[in-house]
């Protein structure tokens, strides 16, 4: 029984002790140290401050008209003759050249039964003539004698005494001569004529069909010279100006053309205004869309700045003490792919580029370009 209570003692006493000799150790253990915090550096595209001045460009796209464009429509009714160069989509004709003939015969005709009763009238004044006015007789003598009915009618002789005009005027030779020359006009009427180099872009008639006056025939379109409209917004037409040039661009192909006219009325939904370019190209069609670049006016005392650094267009990431910092900007003007800018410091160090997920107070390093 002894024996036993001796053990436990002993086992308690080695328990004890090694729990002593533990904690010492444990207490005497040396204490890591604790890692050091790394500071975070985030690195950018910088450039400092430097006013100057520079010719803005202004981007627009817009549509291609030719300058010389005409709806054709007949004055005179008559069957479409297709005996000439055919009036059709596409084809092209020379300024002064027919493009579309209608059947005449029949006011050819008429035409000149007028003028054979005009003659016949004149032949019955002519006793009378030589009997009251000598002194005219031998010029309307003349003018009878070289009276063609396949020529136009020529002017009448002039009258030497109000006697004579009011013994023409009671005769109605001078009706009958205006009459005449009204169906001259209205016949040269049955050819419609090419007024500049041109082509057709619209044919609304057939061979053999009726032509009615009024009726629309077709679209023509000169050739080479065209108009082009861009929109500009109206904030930016302070920048532009008659005469301005323009580079007007379509598939990589680059046409100068300069500014011609500038509306005065603002869509009221997009606050843009038109602006009209002439441009003199052989690579435009008409209805083609195209992108313009305008050459602007100058802008002074301004840091040009690319686009993507300008934050709600009202700020800019700068870097102060070596830490990334905010300021405020006047934005002067907002083109493609740059802005300029006033209301910083010259020499003031800016990123120039766009930065996502970051803090002010961050350290900065200069990006290598």
């Amino acid at each position: 029984m002894k024996k036993n209570h001796l053990v436990i003692i002993i086992s308690v006493v080695i328990i004890v002790v090694g729990a002593i000799v533990a904690k010492i150790m444990i207490d005497n253990k040396p204490k890591p140290t604790p890692p050091k915090k790394l500071e975070t550096v985030r690195y950018a595209k910088m450039d400092e401050v430097k006013y100057d001045e520079y010719s803005v460009n202004i981007n627009a796209t817009g549509t291609v008209r030719a300058k010389d464009k005409i709806d054709i429509y007949s004055e005179v009714q008559g069957i479409y003759d297709p005996s000439g160069k055919p009036f059709r989509e596409g084809i092209s004709f020379s300024k002064g050249e027919v493009m579309l003939s209608i059947d005449k015969r029949e006011a050819e005709f008429t035409l000149k039964t007028q003028k054979s009763e005009l003659m016949n009238s004149i032949a019955s004044l002519m006793a009378d003539l030589k009997t009251d006015f000598p002194q005219s007789f031998e010029k309307w003598n003349s003018y009878l004698s070289s009276f063609d009915v396949d020529k136009n009618v020529k002017e009448f002789p002039k009258p030497n005494s109000e006697k004579e005009k009011y013994f023409l005027t009671i005769r109605k030779i001078y009706s009958q001569y205006y009459n005449i020359k009204n169906q001259e006009v209205r016949l040269s009427k049955f050819e419609i004529v090419a007024p500049f180099n041109g082509t057709v872009t619209m044919s609304a008639i057939e061979p053999g069909a009726l032509v009615r006056p009024a009726a629309k025939i077709g679209e023509f379109s000169g050739r080479g010279l065209y108009e082009v409209t861009f929109s500009v917004s109206s904030s930016d037409l302070n920048y532009v100006k008659i005469g301005s040039s323009v580079d007007v661009i379509h598939n990589d192909n680059k046409t100068t053309g300069k500014v011609v006219r500038i509306s005065d009325r603002i869509d009221p939904t997009t606050q843009s205004v038109n602006v009209f370019v002439q441009v003199s190209s052989t690579d435009f069609k008409d209805g083609m869309y195209v992108n313009g670049r305008v050459d602007g006016n100058k802008v002074t005392n301004v840091y040009k700045i690319p686009r993507e650094a300008i934050i709600n267009n009202t700020e800019i990431y700068t870097m102060k003490d070596g830490k990334l910092a905010l300021e405020n900007i006047d934005l002067v003007f907002v083109g493609k792919n740059f802005a300029y800018i006033r209301g910083l410091d010259a020499g003031k160090t800016v990123i120039v580029e766009s930065l996502a997920n970051v803090k002010l107070g961050t350290k900065l390093k200069r990006k290598d370009s």
